[in-house]
């Protein structure tokens, strides 16, 4: 690995609205390491819990430390220090939250330089959901590994990336809530027409249960934002294990249609083997 550029190559990231930055480099695994991460314990009790959990058990490139909102506040212009924290921004028009990689930015009436941020609902990872932290901890660790190897080389193409193993959707079986399939989908037939592989419908605790046990299963998870008849719908499925990203689309959501999983992502799922 050849030494740490003088400073990050970066982008203007979605988050507009607070002028945040995020950067590309190969030396970008280097650089993290180079601080210590700050998981930021805000929110629920049981977000906080699973995100403790989650760092303790998967972060394995820096020093950790947990911090509450005053400690990240007090720290967030110290480049000696990276932050894992929830955001919220505006992506497609509409509030989105993220949970967001930083490192420390010097300039301390700027928020941190961003690494990476992970569209999740807000919502559910507060309650019930809170154990999808999981997934998204490895996924955020097999992001910075993407870049540093220069699978990854700018945003636009970092929000498209999947995993390899794509073709195994099929091969697995696949855990989806009754409530993450669009209304096109809402019975047997119609789900099994193009998707041959094995459905489990099931509800947040088996889908948690999964990802806690990092079982040889893919699970769902849909979020969407906006309200009403004006929203958007971010669908990706995870190996439970691993955390890879194994099938993502994003698709405008209008007037009460495409909320979940149509039968187009099936199909996409089909010709990907």
């Amino acid at each position: 690995m050849k030494r740490i550029a003088a400073f990050l190559i970066f982008c203007i990231a979605v988050t507009a609205a607070n002028a945040q930055i995020e950067f590309y480099d190969k030396d970008i695994s280097e650089t993290i390491k180079t601080t210590k991460l700050c998981a930021v314990m805000s929110g629920s009790e049981s977000y906080q819990v699973q995100l403790k959990d989650a760092v303790e058990q998967h972060w394995d490139y820096t020093a950790t430390e947990f911090i509450d909102d005053a400690g990240f506040e007090t720290r967030k212009a110290d480049s000696d220090f990276s932050f894992l924290y929830l955001a919220e921004g505006e992506v497609n028009g509409h509030a989105t939250d993220f949970l967001t990689l930083a490192i420390g930015n010097k300039k301390k009436s700027e928020q941190p330089l961003i690494v990476k941020q992970l569209i999740v609902d807000k919502k559910k990872i507060s309650d019930e959901g809170a154990p999808m932290v999981h997934l998204y901890v490895k996924q955020i660790q097999q992001y910075i590994k993407a870049v540093s190897e220069g699978d990854i080389t700018d945003r636009t193409f970092s929000d498209r990336v999947i995993s390899d193993a794509t073709y195994k959707v099929e091969e697995m079986p696949l855990i989806v809530r009754e409530k993450d399939f669009d209304s096109t989908l809402d019975d047997e037939a119609s789900r099994t027409e193009w998707f041959k592989g094995k459905l489990i419908i099931a509800d947040q605790q088996r889908i948690n249960g999964a990802v806690l046990e990092e079982q040889d299963v893919a699970v769902v998870d849909v979020i969407l934002t906006g309200s009403r008849h004006n929203m958007y719908c971010y669908k990706r499925i995870y190996d439970a294990a691993s955390g890879a990203v194994l099938y993502r689309e994003d698709t405008e959501s209008l007037h009460g249609k495409k909320q979940g999983i149509i039968q187009d992502d099936f199909k996409s799922i089909v010709k990907a083997r």
